[in-house]
Order: structure tokens, then C-alpha cells, then sequence
């Protein structure tokens, strides 16, 4: 999108951490995982300062960034809140138009990071429900991997709708979810030059959605912010 030099490595080093942070939401992982010892939180605050001034305000709010800061052990509440507020407005605008179904997921799980309800996000005198409207999206998506043999969208974004839609109870079958991303299934075989995407998301989605396989992560984000409720 004609991003080159800081920016771009910015913007990499913003996805990778978001998807390592991912991988604790799911259920399974011990709320230990959320820690950081002692040594390494200087590196920690080091990121996010970076992510924080990496935001710009021209540009759409990228829910990755709150998410990672709603999962560390510091917190700035005004920044955050600020944020969350940006999110919440960008999702009422786009609820109708420009949202991909990964985008959403992405919303969803920052809204729950910041203890904040995704069926009833406000704004400018407007509320929406993304978890159904996450919900319509993956049928969608579904439906073109019926026709076509692929999603709208790819892969990894699917992969964020599965696990945002296991994590808000949302209209899921974990059934449907393992057989969708089968190694038999055609369409995953095509990107099986990825071993780590399709072998580590495969093993995330299913215990996201595996009923009582651990903690909540909810669980791991209240250690580090006693004002999350509910």
C-alpha cells in the first residue's frame, strides 16, 4: 500500500506481536503466559511506546495495537480509553460498508480486551452488534469457500473469525471449525507452504473452541488491570 522503510517495518513488527498475542487468548494457555519477568519489561514498555506513537491519526485505528496493550502488564488508561473510543467510532462508520470479516474479529477482540461489550458498541448516537455482524460475515465467507473454494477474504482472517466468534459464544459449530481447516480440506492444502499457519492456527482454533479447555482470557488480562469488570 506504497509503505516503505520505518513504517513498513513498523507496521510488520505491529502484526507479529498482535499475532503472538493471539495465542493467549486461547483458552488453554495458563494465565502464567501473560507474564513478563522482570528483566524484560523495559523491553516491553520500549514496544509499546513504539506502537503507541506508530498510531496515526489520519489513518483508520488499528484494533491490533489496543489489543496488545490491553494484554501487557502497564497500562496508559487515557491512551487506551482514547483508543477504545476511536475503535468504537471507526466500527459504527464501517459496520455497513468497508468491514472484512477479519477486521471485525479483530474489533471484537480488542472491545473484549478493554472489558468493553462487542454487542453493543456505540457511537455518535449509533449502536452496533459486531458479533453479529461477525457472525453474517463468516456465513458469508463459508458460503464462498462452498462455491468457489475459498473465502472472500484468506485464511488468516477466517482464522480471527473463528476465534473471536469461540470466545463470544458467538453462532460456531468447533465441528465445522476443525473440518474447515482439515489438512484434507482442498482450499488449505493450496497455502500448505506455510507450515507454521496452517499447523499452529490449526491447533489455536480448536482449543479456542474447546468447551472448558482452560482459564478465560479474561482471566489473564484482570491480573494486570483490576478495573476490567464482568
Amino acid at each position: 500500500q506504497g509503505v516503505t522503510g520505518d513504517g513498513e517495518m513498523m507496521r510488520t513488527l505491529v502484526t507479529m506481536l498482535a499475532g503472538l498475542l493471539l495465542l493467549y487468548l486461547a483458552p488453554t494457555v495458563l494465565c502464567q503466559g501473560c507474564a513478563v519477568n522482570k528483566d524484560e519489561r523495559p523491553l516491553v514498555r520500549d514496544l509499546q511506546k513504539k506502537m503507541i506513537y506508530s498510531v496515526n491519526a489520519s489513518a483508520p485505528p488499528n484494533p491490533s495495537i489496543l489489543l496488545a496493550l490491553r494484554l501487557a502488564q502497564d497500562h496508559n488508561k487515557h491512551i487506551e480509553q482514547d483508543m477504545l473510543n476511536k475503535l468504537s467510532q471507526d466500527a459504527v462508520q464501517r459496520a455497513a460498508a468497508s468491514f472484512s470479516s477479519g477486521q471485525v474479529a479483530l474489533h471484537i477482540l480488542a472491545q473484549r480486551a478493554s472489558c468493553a461489550d462487542p454487542r453493543r458498541v456505540s457511537a455518535n448516537g449509533s449502536t452496533v452488534n459486531l458479533v453479529r455482524l461477525l457472525e453474517q460475515k463468516f456465513k458469508a465467507e463459508l458460503q464462498n469457500i462452498a462455491i468457489h473454494g475459498n473465502p472472500l477474504t484468506n485464511f488468516y482472517q477466517l482464522s480471527l473469525d473463528v476465534l473471536a466468534l469461540c470466545q463470544l459464544n458467538g453462532r460456531l459449530s468447533p465441528a465445522n471449525a476443525s473440518t474447515l481447516l482439515s489438512p484434507t480440506t482442498r482450499s488449505i492444502t493450496s497455502v500448505a507452504s506455510s507450515p507454521w499457519t496452517l499447523q499452529r492456527w490449526r491447533s489455536l482454533l480448536r482449543s479456542a473452541c474447546r468447551p472448558g479447555g482452560g482459564p478465560s482470557p479474561q482471566r489473564c488480562i484482570r491480573r494486570s488491570d483490576r478495573t476490567c469488570s464482568g
